[in-house]
Parts: C-alpha cells; structure tokens; sequence
C-alpha cells in the first residue's frame, strides 16, 4: 500500500483577541460600559477529550488517528436578538488546542438578550488581500500561505493508520481558499440558544467541537483517499464536513 503525505492546502487566517488555555469562569467583572463575552472551547473525539500525540483515536469504521496539532480560525461573530436585530463583532481569533480546552474572551459586547450566535470559520476576504498585518492575522503565527492565496483557516495534523495496516502514516491537513468554486469559508451557526449580555459582567459559553465531523458528515471520508492535488476540491469537501462542528453545550448568564 503506497504511503501518502495527505495535504490539503488552500488557506486564511484571523485577527486577534484575548486568548488564554483556562477555562473562565464569570467571577470577575470588567469595567466598561459593556458586557463580555468569553468562550470556552472543548476539542472531542467520540465524546472523549482530545490529548495529543498519546491517544489513538477512531475516526470512522476504518480509520484510526491521533492528533499533534489542531489549530483555526474564528471572525467576523454576529449576535442576533429576540427581535431579530443583528450584532456583528468585528474580531479575529486564531485558536490552537494545546490542551483540551482553550479560552478566549470577546470585550465590549453590546447589553442584550441573544438567541443565536454566528462565527466565521477562516477569515474573510477582504482581510485577505489586505497586504501584511499584524495581531493574529501576523504570518508569523504560522497560519499564511502566501499574498496570493491567502490565510489557512483549519490546521489538523497527526498520523493514522487503517484496518489494512498498522502502519502510521502522517495527516497534514490544512484548509483555506476564499472565493470561486471551492470557497472553504464557512459559517457556524449556533441556533436556539439563550445568551444574555450585561453591562459591566461576564456571560460564559461552554462549546465542545467534535472532530468527528471531519470525517463523517455529510460525506464519508477515509485517510487514504484524501489525495494531495493541485485544486481546492478535496479542501472544499472536509470544509463541508466541519462546518457544524461546533455545538453550544451550556451558557452562564450574569
């Protein structure tokens, strides 16, 4: 069996915020005329924390893997209200799993009563042909491709091994692209939820993200047939997978 670097390359990235690897909780109040919003983030495979490099992992009915690198970006978060009014933060978060969970907060939240959430997943493409930039959108944070293609949006890196060998072979996969055919910008679009914003408090959203979904929604995929290439088609395809990756699982009110 031919062993494969599997990369799948077509790229964004995203502008920073406050990002910290403890998971917050609303004991401490800021002082501005404005409420906070911090994000707690859980990585999950098969409903079991993701550890890197220790744990092997299935990924589906052939495929197993272990993670040493999970690495994206969220942007452009929109709040919508009961009365259907749309607040949009203009943010730019990049996140890597170094442990299970990571935090990240979101300052200067409009007071309110939400009932969804929206979030980029990569980065826009006006940030893209911006020219060179600083925060989390500095290539320096490792998530830049080049000025012509852009920012990567999704990093997963590891190895797996399938029921015909047991032999490991290395996963670089790495997601991007921002307009034509095979746009892999996607929106997570947290629904039904009740996320109240007050001023001068802490509203605390705990989120897991299964990457299950990489792999079995709504296409199959298998390791081995996710083949390096020059177009955006199979970067497009584990887009469309992820995108509900994401799932609110509790929210602190103040």
């Amino acid at each position: 069996m031919n062993t494969k670097l599997f990369i799948i390359t077509i790229i964004l990235f995203t502008l920073g915020c406050k990002k910290d690897n403890k998971i917050e909780t609303p004991n401490e109040t800021p002082t501005t005329n404005s409420g906070v919003l911090v994000f707690n983030i859980t990585a999950k495979i098969n409903n079991q924390n993701l550890f890197y490099n220790t744990t092997m992992y299935k990924g589906n009915a052939t495929d197993s893997f272990k993670v040493s690198l999970l690495k994206y970006y969220l942007s452009n978060f929109k709040l919508k209200d009961v009365n259907n009014n749309t607040y949009s933060i203009n943010e730019y978060v990049i996140n890597e799993h170094n442990t299970s969970t990571i935090s990240f907060t979101l300052n200067n939240i409009s007071p309110g009563n939400y009932n969804s959430l929206n979030m980029l997943i990569g980065v826009d493409k006006e940030k893209n042909i911006s020219g060179s930039q600083t925060g989390a959108l500095d290539p320096i944070n490792g998530m830049f491709w080049d000025w012509n293609t852009g920012y990567i949006f999704f990093k997963l890196e590891g190895e797996y091994k399938n029921s015909l060998t047991t032999t490991l072979k290395p996963i670089t996969i790495h997601i991007g692209g921002f307009e034509g055919t095979f746009n892999c910008l996607k929106e997570a679009n947290l629904n039904s939820i009740d996320l109240k914003v007050v001023n001068d408090k802490k509203t605390i959203v705990n989120i897991d993200l299964n990457l299950n979904e990489l792999l079995n929604t709504p296409q199959t995929l298998e390791f081995d047939n996710i083949a390096i290439s020059s177009t955006s088609k199979d970067a497009k395809i584990i887009a469309d997978n992820y995108f509900d990756m994401f799932s609110v699982t509790s929210i602190i009110n103040p």
